[in-house]
C-alpha cells in the first residue's frame, strides 16, 4: 500500500514536471518564433532601406542629368538652325543627331520638337525591342493633350516633369496602358519662342534597372506626393484619375496611415496588420533648383517574412522540436540545463547576426584602441581582426585630409558625442576607400566620461566615382572628349566679359565645319564618320595652345576660341588647321570650311556667333575648303 502511494506521488510529480516543462517548451517555442520573425523583419528593413537609399540617390542623379541634357538639346545649334529656317535639310540634320543621342542614354523613349500650336516638327523614337533608334512613320498633333496646355504656361528656361498621364498615339491610349513620363522645356532663341522640346522617359525600365537588387518577392512601387501610383507591377492600381475606374486607387485611401508616415518622414518603415511598408522619398529635379518629391514604396506580407524566417532558421527550429522530445524524456534538472544551453545558443546567434551587419563596424576603447571589428570591416579594408586588434584607426589613415579636418572631427566628438560625414581612408593593399562614416561616443550615465567609441561606415567609393564621371560628362562631348556646346558657350561668355572689362585683351572666335560630311556618312557609314569627327577634333586640339578652347557644337561643327590673338595670327592658326586636315593621309580624306572673327567691345555670345556663322556660310558658298574672316 505504501509502495503504491510512493509510485502515485512519483507519477504525480512527473506529471507536474511534464506540465511545467510543456508550458516552458511551448512558451520558448513561441518566443523564439516571435524573436526570429522580429530579427528577420529588422534585417529586411535594414537591407531594403540601404538599397532604397542607393536607388533614390541614383534616381536624383538621373533626374538631374536628364534635366541638364534636356537643356543642352533645347539650346543646340542644330535645333536653332531648324527652328529659324524650317528647312527640311536642317530638320534632317537635327533628326540625324537625335538618332545618335537617344540610343546613348538608357531609359529614353522619344524626343519630340513641337511648334507653338502643338504639331510635331521633328521626332525620334527608340525601339527597345530591336535596340535601335527610328523615325516614326507619321508626325502627330499634340496640342489637344493636357501636358501641352501645361507646357504653354512655362516660362522661358523652365523645365517641368509630367509623369502621370497615359501614353497616347493619335489621340487614343496605347494598349496595353502605358505611363507617359515627359520632360518639357520651351525652345527659345533670341527671345522668341519656337515651340517645345519633349523627352519621353521609360520609367519602367529605369526603375526596374535601379531596383533589380531588391528581392523580387517584394512589391516595389513609385508614388507622387498626392499618393497616386506612378509605377507599379500591379497595373490595376496605376494611372489614378487618368482612368475613371481607378480613381480611388490612391495611397491616402488604401493605406492612410502609410501615406501620413511618408509625409512625416523622408524614409522609414511602418507595420500595418500583416503587411510591412518600407519607404524612401527622393527629389526629381525640374531645373532652376526646383524639385518635386516622389516616393519609392516597398510592400511585403507577413507570409514573405515568415518564409524568409523559416529558411534562415530552419536548423534552429528543428533543434527546438528535438528539444521538446528530449524534455519529455529527461528530468527537470536536465531540462533546466538544456534551457540554459538553448538560451546561450540564442545569445550566440544574436552576436553572430550583429557581427554580420551590412555596415562595417569597429569599437574602440577610450584611448582609441580597437577592441572589436565585424566581418564587413575586414572585407571592406582587407585587414583581418588579428591585424587591427589593439591598434588605432591610424592604420587606415590615407593622408588625404588636412590636420584641420581631424581637429573638427575630434571637436565634434568631444562636444557633441558624435561625428558624421565623408572620410577617405586606405585599405591594406594601399587603395583608397571613400566612406560615409558615423562615430558615436559611449559615455557613462550622468557623466561625460567616454568609455568607448563605435564607428560605422559604408563604402561609397563607386557612388563618388559616378558623381565625378557625371561632372566630366556634363562639360565634354562623349565622342571626341573635347568640350561640349554647353561648357563652350559659358566659357565664351566669360571671356567676352573679361574683354569688356579689359579692352586691351581680345580673342579670335572661329566656327569650323566638315565639308560634305553627309556624303562621308552615306558612303562609308556612321562609324567611319565618327572617326573622321574624332580625327578633326584631335587635329584642332593639337594645333592650339593649352589656354585656347575647342568644342564640338554638334554633328560635324566645331568652335574655337584663341585668346590674345589678332586677325593675322588667328588666320595663321585657322589656315594651319585647315591645311593639316586637308593633307591628312587617312581615308576618307576630308576638307573643312572655317569662318572666324575678332571680338568687338559690345559683343555678346549671340552677336559673335552670328558674324562667325556668316563667315562660315561665305566659306561654304564660295567653294568650301577655305577660311573667311568677318
Amino acid at each position: 500500500m505504501l509502495e503504491e502511494k510512493i509510485k502515485q506521488s512519483i507519477f504525480a510529480y512527473w506529471l507536474i514536471i511534464l506540465g511545467i516543462l510543456s508550458v516552458i517548451w511551448l512558451g520558448l517555442f513561441s518566443w523564439v518564433q516571435n524573436r526570429q520573425f522580429s530579427e528577420t523583419e529588422t534585417r529586411i528593413i535594414d537591407n531594403v532601406s540601404s538599397k532604397l537609399s542607393v536607388v533614390t540617390a541614383n534616381l536624383e542623379l538621373r533626374s538631374s542629368e536628364f534635366v541638364g541634357l534636356l537643356g543642352v538639346i533645347a539650346h543646340s545649334r542644330l535645333l536653332q538652325n531648324y527652328a529659324n529656317s524650317n528647312r527640311p535639310r536642317d530638320r534632317d540634320s537635327l533628326i540625324e543627331n537625335w538618332l545618335e543621342v537617344i540610343g546613348f542614354f538608357d531609359g529614353w523613349k522619344k524626343i519630340r520638337f513641337l511648334d507653338v500650336e502643338g504639331w510635331e516638327l521633328a521626332a525620334v523614337d527608340y525601339d527597345k525591342k530591336n535596340r535601335r533608334a527610328i523615325i516614326p512613320p507619321q508626325f502627330q498633333y499634340q496640342g489637344a493633350q493636357d501636358y501641352f496646355e501645361r507646357a504653354t504656361q512655362l516660362k522661358d528656361g523652365e523645365v517641368v516633369a509630367i509623369g502621370f498621364e497615359l501614353e497616347e498615339e493619335f489621340g487614343q491610349p496605347v494598349e496595353p496602358y502605358q505611363r507617359a513620363h515627359r520632360l518639357i522645356t520651351p525652345v527659345v532663341f533670341d527671345a522668341k519662342r519656337f515651340g517645345y522640346l519633349v523627352i519621353y522617359l521609360d520609367m519602367h525600365e529605369i526603375l526596374a534597372e535601379l531596383t533589380a537588387n531588391i528581392d523580387r518577392r517584394f512589391l516595389v512601387e513609385s508614388l507622387d506626393q498626392e499618393g497616386y501610383y506612378l509605377w507599379t507591377p500591379k497595373q490595376d492600381k496605376a494611372f489614378g484619375f487618368s482612368i475613371e475606374e481607378r480613381g480611388d486607387r490612391n495611397l491616402n485611401q488604401l493605406h492612410p496611415q502609410v501615406a501620413a508616415a511618408i509625409k512625416f518622414s523622408k524614409s522609414g518603415s511602418l507595420r500595418m496588420k500583416d503587411q510591412l511598408f518600407i519607404h524612401a522619398t527622393f527629389n526629381v529635379h525640374m531645373g532652376r533648383e526646383t524639385t518635386v518629391p516622389e516616393t519609392l514604396l516597398v510592400t511585403l506580407n507577413d507570409d514573405n517574412i515568415q518564409a524568409q524566417t523559416g529558411k534562415e532558421y530552419r536548423s534552429e527550429r528543428k533543434a527546438l522540436l528535438w528539444l521538446g522530445l528530449i524534455l519529455l524524456l529527461l528530468s527537470f534538472p536536465m531540462a533546466q540545463s538544456l534551457q540554459r544551453r538553448n538560451q546561450q545558443r540564442a545569445t550566440e546567434l544574436l552576436a553572430l547576426v550583429a557581427s554580420r551587419a551590412m555596415a562595417a563596424c569597429t569599437i574602440t576603447d577610450a584611448n582609441g584602441n580597437i577592441v572589436f571589428v565585424n566581418e564587413a570591416f575586414t572585407k571592406s579594408t582587407g585587414y583581418s581582426r588579428d591585424e587591427v586588434m589593439g591598434k588605432t584607426h591610424n592604420i587606415l589613415k590615407s593622408g588625404q585630409h588636412e590636420d584641420s579636418f581631424f581637429e573638427g572631427f575630434w571637436r565634434s566628438l568631444t562636444n557633441e558625442g558624435r561625428w558624421e560625414g565623408e572620410m577617405i581612408n586606405k585599405r591594406k593593399d594601399g587603395s583608397l576607400i571613400t566612406e560615409h562614416l558615423e562615430v558615436n561616443a559611449v559615455r557613462l550615465r550622468n557623466s561625460k566620461q567616454t568609455t568607448h567609441y563605435i564607428a560605422n561606415f559604408i563604402d561609397i567609393s563607386e557612388r563618388k566615382a559616378l558623381e565625378q564621371e557625371l561632372e566630366r560628362l556634363a562639360v565634354t562631348d562623349p565622342l571626341t572628349n573635347i568640350y561640349n556646346r554647353r561648357y563652350f558657350d559659358q566659357a565664351l561668355n566669360n571671356q567676352l566679359a573679361i574683354c569688356r572689362r579689359h579692352p586691351e585683351k581680345n580673342l579670335v572666335f572661329g566656327l569650323l565645319d566638315i565639308d560634305l560630311f553627309k556624303h562621308i556618312n552615306d558612303s562609308y557609314g556612321h562609324d567611319v564618320g565618327d572617326k573622321v569627327i574624332q580625327r578633326v577634333a584631335s587635329t584642332i586640339k593639337g594645333e592650339i595652345r593649352e589656354i585656347d578652347i575647342v568644342a564640338r557644337l554638334g554633328g560635324e561643327e566645331f568652335a574655337i576660341i584663341l585668346l590674345d590673338e589678332n586677325q593675322q595670327s588667328g588666320a595663321m592658326v585657322m589656315e594651319r588647321v585647315r591645311m593639316l586636315i586637308a593633307s591628312a593621309k587617312e581615308e576618307p580624306n576630308c576638307r573643312v570650311s572655317i569662318g572666324f572673327t575678332i571680338n568687338q567691345p559690345d559683343d555678346t555670345v549671340t552677336s559673335i556667333y552670328r558674324r562667325a556663322d556668316e563667315a562660315l556660310y561665305t566659306a561654304k558658298s564660295t567653294g568650301r575648303n577655305k577660311i573667311v574672316f568677318r
